[in-house]
């Protein structure tokens, strides 16, 4: 079986036919020491679950060691994807000292599995009015308002500036049926051109000069929480500058936002847990309000929403903390979020004034996860996911001229 499966990871990685590789794959096979033991030493567990810290998104639990060549280690895992209904599937997990080398589904099982199961479930988006054919010669043509604001974002976030003039003829397109949507994704294309180069980031703590009462509103990103429940390091150290924010400005309150994803401990929430280490370190529990519920950016942006239009209507400003990687996306996210709800274009009733943040040693977002974000917010939740993971086929949209 081992031998089988190291043969596979060979397969998998061969970018050309089996065949033209076949003698090649035996001998490189020959290289793994496949006779080590099969179950994890601590060592070995320790290596995997340091290189494991700062990856999110996918929950791995090692099954075996399958063999050994030089200091990389092969691992065969169960993955999960965090997401409620998620199904199991296996990966090839390489680790070494310097961390993860490389991860490989265990496609033939996979596509198995879902011919039989079915793919994780997600919900729908019901098409409105919106979704209408448009007419038109230009980009767009033919299209729905929903799949205008897709190609939207989706070019944007392969193309970044050299899309910009496609964009503009999409929002003159979604303008002569929806003039009113044409204007609030144009809000929103104009912020995105500017809040990942134009974006001022604070460390540490807020600035100077927020008001001191409860027309602010601290916004708590959450962070994906160890499979047992406990909270991650990252996570403490995002609380870290919550918590120096709130002592500067202790009349603001506090939202703290992320659901359940830990793999192991179905109870236990990123609000929950950010919510009882802020009141153990001297945060009123007044103060704190929790939104437990969401899974990704975007969900933090519409629960938080959700929240404080229907509860806490003296709200009127945010303040976005998180690690320095994520405070662009969280702004882009929660300001075109307001500009979604407003009774009309340009009426937004709170908006993202500030942040802070925690200087990260790693990690980063890219404009196409931006972009799947935007599309989230916008309904589309499959196309989103498709995004996230990595599974969306760009070529589906026209290539720009």
């Amino acid at each position: 079986m081992k031998k089988l499966i190291a043969f596979l990871m060979l397969v998998i990685m061969s970018v050309a036919p089996l065949s033209a590789y076949a003698d090649e794959a035996v001998a490189e096979a020959e290289k793994w020491d496949m006779s080590v033991p099969a179950e994890l030493t601590e060592d070995i567990q320790t290596l995997f679950d340091k290189a494991m810290e700062n990856l999110v998104g996918v929950h791995y639990t090692p099954v075996a060691v399958l063999g050994v060549k030089g200091d990389t280690i092969c691992i065969l895992c169960k993955a999960r994807v965090v997401y409620p209904g998620a199904e199991p599937y296996n990966v090839l997990v390489y680790v070494g000292e310097n961390g993860i080398q490389n991860i490989y589904e265990l496609w033939i099982e996979k596509h198995a599995e879902r011919e039989t199961a079915g793919a994780v479930s997600l919900p729908e988006h019901e098409p409105d009015e919106k979704d209408q054919a448009l007419p038109g010669d230009a980009p767009g043509e033919g299209l729905s308002g929903q799949r205008i604001i897709e190609e939207m974002a989706v070019d944007y976030g392969s193309y970044g500036e050299a899309a910009y003039e496609h964009v503009r003829t999409l929002l003159e397109n979604l303008r002569s049926a929806d003039a009113d949507a044409a204007d609030r994704w144009d809000s929103i294309m104009a912020l995105w051109k500017t809040v990942n180069t134009d974006l001022t980031i604070h460390e540490n703590v807020l600035p100077d000069g927020l008001p001191d009462t409860d027309e602010l509103c601290i916004v708590a990103l959450g962070f994906q929480l160890n499979a047992d429940g406990s909270m991650r390091d990252e996570l403490i150290e995002r609380l870290k500058v919550v918590l120096n924010s709130a002592e500067k400005y202790p009349n603001a309150l506090i939202v703290c936002t992320g659901g359940g994803t830990a793999a192991e401990n179905k109870a236990a929430t990123e609000a929950g847990k950010m919510a009882e280490w802020l009141i153990a370190n001297g945060i009123p529990e007044e103060r704190v309000i929790i939104e437990d519920r969401s899974l990704t950016t975007a969900q933090n942006a519409i629960y938080t929403y959700n929240i404080l239009t229907g509860r806490y209507p003296q709200v009127k400003r945010l303040a976005i903390v998180s690690s320095d990687y994520h405070i662009a996306t969280g702004t882009l996210l929660f300001e075109a979020e307001a500009i979604l709800r407003a009774e009309k274009a340009g009426g937004e009733a709170m908006h993202v004034v500030s942040n802070a943040a925690w200087k990260a040693p790693s990690g980063s977002l890219s404009a196409m996860f931006q972009a799947g974000a935007l599309i989230e917010l916008s309904g589309d939740v499959d196309t989103a996911y498709e995004i996230y993971y990595n599974t969306y086929d760009i070529h589906e949209l026209p290539q720009l001229s």
